[in-house]
């Protein structure tokens, strides 16, 4: 009656384990009764308080231990001879429940200590699975919950505890990637069940029963016991806030190249190595490189063979340092080209970090019209300066004599005639 009781999932484990313990207990003293006390079925008690033990629950064992010291102690004083069936015993039947005590109290003893080492052992485990940032469930033989850490609870939206015993079917819907229902017989996290052979997968789709879905990687292995398959371990982790930044990162690409590819400036990008990650179609028409052409390659390429040296140098001096004189500044710089020729470009470099790498990117543009405007600038305020300072003298000397002013004009002339080489109207 009180197994079946104890079988039955009504109340809780507590409320079973005591009426499982209630049952065992009546059974040793059913045994001692109906063989009119024989001393060897003393033993059944013991053996019972060791199984109870088993529940590692405190109140069915310490109301069974009371039912043996009830039993032993006041039901053997009254009535020896139903519970000691020795002359001893009924002569003093307190000596011999004292020496069932003894008995008692060491099984007790023997069955703390063991309680208490296996209590240290799954303190450990619980602290291990609360812990854990990644949720985690143990599934039997028959696909059902035998347990589950909080963070699986709280992401597969479920109450402490409340899935223990539950088939995994009712707590997670057997959908695969494509929302498509998949029998439970092929369902990956029960897989290992068939062949022991763990299974994983990455960014694939947990599917709830209320229609909702979440992206995970996860990982199934099976759980073997002295080379006895006895369930499954599933680990996965909600990968939603890496495909967020993925989204995020791939936005943040497409509207970078669609400014870099629309620019009219040269982008360059470049690992710490000071090799070539990003070359914009600027930089194609402005270098006579393609991308695919100079893609990994040294930047040095880009300069002339002068210049590589100081280059490293400086890559070197930043990467080890920190310290360089042309980041984030804007600098003249003379580079070259596919085919060898130089030219003079502006260039404006920034450093940035990723995934803790250095990278570098350079916006660069030919300024060579720009220099040749100054250059010619420069050259013909030179020829004015040059000319002033010739009339300033002219005018000196015809103020005080009249020869020598003509024959300035005479030499002056002579000299505006070499200068443009008979490009002038002589008359002029």
């Amino acid at each position: 009656l009180f197994a079946l009781l104890g079988g039955w999932r009504v109340g809780s484990r507590k409320l079973r384990a005591t009426l499982v313990g209630f049952g065992l207990m009546s059974s040793s003293a059913i045994f001692v009764h109906l063989s009119g006390g024989y001393i060897e079925f003393h033993f059944h008690f013991f053996v019972m308080l060791v199984f109870i033990a088993l529940y590692q629950d405190w109140v069915p064992y310490l109301l069974s231990v009371v039912y043996v010291a009830l039993h032993h102690g006041v039901v053997g004083v009254l009535w020896p001879e139903g519970v000691y069936n020795l002359p001893a015993a009924i002569n003093a039947p307190w000596t011999w429940a004292g020496i069932h005590a003894f008995f008692v109290l060491w099984s007790c003893v023997g069955s703390a200590i063991a309680w208490r080492f296996n209590e240290i052992a799954f303190a450990r485990t619980k602290l291990i699975l609360d812990c854990a940032g990644e949720g985690i469930f143990g599934l039997d033989q028959e696909g059902k919950v035998t347990f589950i850490n909080p963070a699986a609870e709280s992401m597969l939206r479920l109450g402490p505890s409340a899935s223990i015993g539950t088939h995994l079917s009712q707590i997670r819907l057997n959908n695969g990637a494509d929302s498509a229902v998949v029998v439970a017989e092929a369902d990956p996290l029960v897989a290992p069940l068939r062949d022991r052979n763990s299974r994983s997968g990455s960014d694939e789709f947990f599917w709830l029963n209320d229609g909702t879905c979440f992206p995970v990687d996860y990982t199934s292995t099976a759980m073997i016991e002295r080379e006895d398959l006895t369930g499954v371990v599933t680990t996965f982790r909600d990968v939603t806030e890496r495909h967020r930044r993925e989204r995020d990162l791939q936005f943040s690409e497409a509207k970078f190249r669609a400014l870099a590819e629309t620019a009219n400036d040269a982008i360059i990008s470049a690992d710490g190595e000071g090799n070539i990650i990003y070359f914009n179609k600027a930089a194609e028409r402005a270098f006579g490189y393609t991308e695919s052409d100079i893609s990994g390659k040294p930047i040095t390429l880009l300069m002339p063979r002068r210049s590589e040296d100081a280059c490293r140098r400086g890559l070197k001096r930043f990467i080890t340092s920190g310290k360089s004189s042309v980041i984030g500044k804007t600098v003249d710089l003379t580079a070259m080209r596919k085919d060898g020729s130089e030219f003079a470009i502006e260039m404006s470099l920034a450093s940035w970090e990723a995934n803790g790498q250095r990278f570098f990117t350079s916006i660069i543009r030919d300024v060579t019209e720009r220099k040749q405007a100054q250059d010619a600038l420069t050259k013909k305020a030179t020829e004015l300066a040059f000319s002033n300072k010739e009339l300033e003298q002219f005018a000196y000397v015809a103020s005080h004599d009249l020869q020598e002013p003509l024959r300035m004009v005479a030499s002056y002339t002579t000299l505006l005639a070499k200068r443009y080489k008979g490009k002038l109207d002589p008359d002029a």
